[in-house]
């Protein structure tokens, strides 16, 4: 699936906004959250053990990517057209500490997106933060297809009839962990 496709995809499950100026302030506090959670999962790897944070940074990753795809709806842009290119072949499966540094790096670049005010900018920032997810998946062995994949199969459980405040609060599709 193209990012064009999951990025319209995605938007079904976005929900009724008042404005794309609030999508657009909910995507940036959405990436934002997400790229921290992404630096969490990675900490816990690290440092606690965690034999669960793996999987878990999987879902992190479609949710950050989520929110980029519903920003760039919110501005009127395609994701596909980033053109940001996928970082294959280079699978670590001891990232060294490069593993951290990348995944700060989405927080940065989250925060650098949300203040981007031109459409040039919003692209570029666009770029590097696809750029920034596709390392980072690929450091543990994921793909952008397997990100987007895994993100459009948990919000099809958890958002079965669409988006709903109810739906979102109940988290069907969470599992302990």
């Amino acid at each position: 699936m193209d990012l064009n496709e999951y990025q319209e995809k995605a938007a079904r499950t976005a929900g009724g906004f008042s404005s794309l100026e609030d999508m657009g302030q909910m995507a940036m506090a959405g990436m934002v959250e997400e790229a921290g959670e992404c630096v969490g999962c990675l900490k816990k790897m690290r440092w606690h053990s965690d034999p669960r944070a793996k999987d878990r940074l999987l879902l992190e990753l479609g949710d950050l990517l989520w929110y980029v795809a519903t920003f760039f709806t919110a501005h009127g842009l395609k994701l596909g057209d980033t053109q940001w290119y996928p970082t294959v072949g280079l699978v670590n499966k001891k990232a060294d500490g490069q593993d951290m540094e990348h995944a700060m790096n989405l927080v940065v670049l989250a925060l650098r997106l949300c203040s981007a005010t031109t459409r040039q900018d919003r692209m570029m920032g666009g770029w590097a933060m696809m750029s920034e997810i596709g390392m980072v998946g690929c450091l543990f062995g994921y793909t952008i297809e397997s990100i987007t994949a895994a993100n459009l199969e948990k919000l099809g459980r958890r958002f079965k009839e669409g988006f709903s405040p109810e739906a979102a609060q109940a988290q069907a599709d969470t599992v302990s962990l």
